[in-house]
């Protein structure tokens, strides 16, 4: 008997005594382990320090599979100061890959509001953004979304309470 001869209940139980990122990586290499291993997987991403970040980009963004069409909620609020370049890049990676979220939460300095917002207006699920610290330059990429948002939040203040 084969693994793949297991109920769906057992396959479950097995698959949740591994991390998420091992049931990320069971779900997209194994067509009949999916249903399974999906349930297992955090679709919820939150970067709350430098490292996170790197590591959320490392895991969804800089790897051979898609999975970063699996997150549902990203949220990104490490900016207290000005980020460094590759912060800032990579949390535009993560907000371009991640285009199927309905929820976005970003702590958005207007140095790369510009850069984000492409990555924004592909994002067909999106029906809940936050920004923390925008300027006029994010407002006029609101103004341009193609989507209706059900909910808007935005603080002109850089981080989130």
């Amino acid at each position: 008997m084969g693994i793949l001869d297991l109920n769906y209940d057992t396959l479950a139980h097995i698959l949740s005594l591994i991390s998420t990122t091992d049931a990320l990586n069971v779900a997209v290499s194994c067509k009949q382990l999916y249903p399974a291993a999906i349930q297992r997987t955090s679709a919820r991403v939150i970067c709350s320090t430098p490292a996170s970040l790197r590591s959320a980009w490392a895991c969804l963004v800089d790897s051979p599979h898609d999975r970063a069409r699996h997150v549902r909620t990203l949220r990104i609020h490490i900016f207290s100061t000005a980020p460094s370049s590759d912060d800032a890049r990579m949390t535009v990676d993560l907000v371009r890959a991640a285009h199927a979220a309905a929820h976005l939460s970003l702590a958005l300095l207007p140095l790369f509001a510009t850069d984000v917002a492409p990555a924004l207006g592909a994002m067909a699920n999106l029906a809940r953004l936050e920004l923390y610290g925008y300027n006029a330059v994010v407002l006029a990429i609101l103004r341009e979304l193609p989507q209706r948002l059900r909910v808007l939040y935005l603080n002109a203040g850089a981080t989130a309470h």
